[in-house]
């Protein structure tokens, strides 16, 4: 509670300038053309690391110093810690009362970050000055801007990783669809990006294979409307052209695919702690659907997009 406070606005809003004034905060107001503020918090940040959070987050007394002793390798960029979500973030809980991404800040994400691979995509992090200066950072939206950033920073030798125990912050409470589907679309934009771009997972570059396959799995849900539509277009075209793509049969139905179907689901839940049960991947696909798509165009179509006619 003594170190320096920094508020970043990406708005350069004169209420927020009047509210750190009034709780002893520094106050940095990014460039019109800089949507993530990453930047600006190097520059306005005076010791070797700090905290990143986001507006509406509440770390612990102890965050910092939960997160501290996994800085301690030079080459750590960053330390990303654990987070509750709260019961009534409505909008992003399943069926099952499981938080949408449970799985991967969870799970996947520390699972990650023990092989130095994981990806900053929330605040909760321990951040390293000098890691910033070392690579490039662009001006995209924060979510895009901290994955592309993550895989420069492999790329360039540095560590990313993940807390696993105690939660360190409880993360604000999103109950807006149009906000959660927004989201989504940055996160699949980011995914595509990573892979597909001129320095992403699938071209020669520096990053390692582990690197490439961690990215690779950081990717599976935002783009995993892609899969579900697939399937949707193969089963459309059977009804229209009165065929199916193959010759059904019992026995292999029985022997196969059957026991295929259920050992898949059990082991996805075995191997991630029961964070990703029976239907989640089914439930994601469709609720990505449209923001996976939409993460393929180029960021003004999302601006100019039409009003929804229903909720997701």
């Amino acid at each position: 509670a003594t170190g320096r406070r920094v508020v970043v606005d990406l708005g350069a809003r004169p209420e927020i300038a009047g509210l750190a004034a009034e709780f002893g905060a520094i106050y940095a107001a990014t460039d019109p053309d800089d949507n993530n503020g990453l930047k600006t918090c190097n520059a306005a940040s005076t010791s070797p690391i700090f905290l990143l959070l986001d507006a509406g987050d509440i770390p612990s007394a102890k965050a910092i110093d939960t997160l501290l002793p996994l800085m301690s390798d030079e080459r750590v960029a960053v330390a990303i810690g654990q987070s509750l979500m709260a019961d009534d973030d409505s909008a992003e809980h399943g069926p099952n009362g499981l938080h949408e991404l449970t799985f991967e800040r969870q799970a996947l994400n520390p699972a990650l970050g023990a092989r130095g691979a994981a990806i900053l995509a929330d605040s909760g992090a321990l951040v390293r000055r000098a890691a910033i200066g070392d690579v490039e950072v662009g001006d995209e939206a924060p979510l895009e801007a901290q994955a592309y950033w993550s895989m420069a920073l492999m790329a360039a030798g540095w560590k990313l990783v993940a807390a696993s125990g105690r939660p360190v912050l409880v993360r604000q409470v999103v109950q807006s669809q149009d906000e959660v589907y927004e989201q989504r679309v940055l996160q699949a934009r980011a995914c595509r990006t990573m892979l597909f771009s001129r320095d992403g997972v699938l071209r020669l570059n520096s990053l390692r294979l582990g690197q490439r396959l961690a990215i690779v799995a950081s990717a599976v849900r935002p783009l995993s409307g892609l899969r579900r539509a697939g399937f949707i277009a193969v089963v459309v075209a059977s009804l229209l052209t009165g065929s199916l793509p193959l010759r059904p049969s019992l026995v292999a139905f029985a022997a196969f695919w059957a026991p295929g179907w259920t050992l898949t689901a059990l082991g996805l839940g075995l191997m991630s702690g029961w964070t990703l049960r029976p239907g989640d991947r089914t439930r994601w696909s469709l609720r990505n659907l449209g923001a996976s798509w939409q993460g393929l165009r180029h960021p003004l179509a999302f601006d100019q997009r039409r009003a929804p006619i229903m909720a997701p």
